[in-house]
């Protein structure tokens, strides 16, 4: 018996239907899926501009939005440590001792040679800190280290055999170190009279550990001093810290070298 031709439409049209459930009326299956895929060709697009928007206000004012202000960094208001565990790379000066710090500023700069930032850092305020040098009572204290971790190495926590490796490693570094200084001073045009290096990390392990100790009363949040890092101190407390080389940090410490140099 042949089957009725309405049925068979019927049946077909169900098919259709099930196979098909999603699609629009009066479109195909083709024109549906280009639609989609333009639709999702839009929102991947929309959603990338969103993005990237979100992302330039970081790549314009990274610096900044992220940095530490001089005067709320966790070593402010401290004491500034003794500087006798530095040794010199260029010159033959011994560091200040703690009985020279009244009635005297100090500039610190931790810095890497090997690091194009910290360079550029010093480079930039080079011309105001040569002038605020004719100042008797300034002294620019430029300490460089060859390990990049921002965190001191714990050494004193070392048996003898890991602090006797210590020691050899830290005789390489010297090594390297006077070499990187004078490619440095060639480089980037510079000059100290006077570097030293911290052979066991002690100033940056008291410095750290002592704003440890003050942040249990201060709660304050203590990081670790990396490079480049610009301390400045007063009679031996320390009054603004810089840890980048952001226009505003440049503008800040060439202002206070500017001030010193007038006085």
């Amino acid at each position: 018996m042949e089957e009725n031709p309405r049925n068979q439409f019927s049946a077909d049209t169900q098919n259709t239907e099930n196979a098909m459930p999603n699609l629009l009326p009066g479109f195909s299956q083709e024109q549906i899926l280009e639609r989609e895929r333009k639709i999702d060709g839009w929102i991947n697009f929309v959603v990338f501009a969103v993005v990237l928007l979100a992302l330039v206000p970081i790549f314009r004012w990274g610096n900044h939005i992220f940095r530490t202000q001089s005067t709320d960094h966790f070593l402010i208001g401290l004491p500034l440590s003794d500087l006798n565990a530095l040794q010199p790379v260029i010159g033959e000066t011994p560091p200040p001792k703690t009985a020279e710090y009244m009635n005297r500023s100090f500039m610190i700069v931790l810095w890497g040679p090997w690091d194009d930032i910290s360079c550029d850092l010093l480079q930039k305020i080079s011309i105001p800190l040569q002038a605020a040098q004719k100042n008797k009572n300034f002294r620019v204290i430029p300490i460089v280290y060859f390990t990049r971790t921002a965190e001191p190495i714990p050494w004193y926590e070392m048996d003898r055999e890991q602090r006797q490796q210590f020691i050899e490693q830290k005789r390489m570094e010297e090594m390297r170190l006077s070499q990187y200084v004078q490619q440095s001073f060639r480089g980037h045009g510079f000059f100290f009279p006077n570097v030293w290096w911290d052979p066991a990390d002690r100033f940056r392990l008291d410095m750290i550990n002592m704003a440890i100790e003050e942040s249990k009363t201060l709660r304050r949040k203590v990081d670790g001093l990396g490079f480049p890092t610009v301390i400045y101190a007063e009679n031996g407390v320390i009054r603004n810290v810089w840890s980048s080389n952001s226009e505003q940090d440049i503008q800040e410490i060439s202002e206070t070298l500017k001030i010193i140099a007038t006085q």
